[in-house]
């Protein structure tokens, strides 16, 4: 199963990723969508790394009208929860945009989400399992090494940057 940012870049590339899978249309969820930037949204690189340095002072913070870090890893755990539950016997593909899905990856991995600009970047169109969850979702959610995209098995979690990012 597909899930998607409700984004129409993430969008185009989810229907790409159901094309080469052969499976269901992909669902949006506005649970994907990219963080909000407040006066950094659609700037350089330069002031969103602004934001990126006050994310690692303080994964709480709304400096510039930023959303919180604290606060994407939340709607996206929240997701991925519902989803483990509704897709036990399912891999499932999720893609969204390269600061969620960097978030995202410390809720799978347990650590501080002050830390994802640390984690490998995330490149557009790039497949990366993510490791299995710090909490008991069953069988088949335990590994943690990377697959191809057409070798998905149930339990599989795979995160897909969609678009630009």
């Amino acid at each position: 199963v597909i899930y998607c940012s409700d984004f129409k870049r993430t969008m185009e590339t989810a229907d790409l990723a159901q094309h080469a899978l052969g499976c269901a249309a992909p669902s949006p969820s506005a649970l994907l969508r990219e963080r909000f930037f407040g006066e950094f949204e659609l700037g350089t690189h330069e002031n969103y790394a602004r934001a990126w340095e006050e994310d690692f002072e303080d994964a709480g913070h709304c400096k510039y009208g930023v959303e919180a870090v604290v606060s994407v890893r939340e709607r996206a755990w929240r997701l991925v929860l519902e989803l483990e539950q509704q897709h036990t016997d399912a891999a499932i593909v999720l893609v969204a945009h390269g600061d969620v899905l960097q978030i995202l990856q410390t809720a799978f991995l347990g650590v501080d989400p002050r830390v994802h600009r640390s984690l490998r970047h995330m490149s557009p169109a790039e497949t990366r399992l993510l490791p299995g969850m710090p909490v008991d979702c069953g069988a088949g959610c335990e590994s943690v090494e990377m697959v191809r995209l057409l070798r998905l098995a149930a339990g599989d979690i795979v995160a897909i940057v969609g678009g630009g990012g």
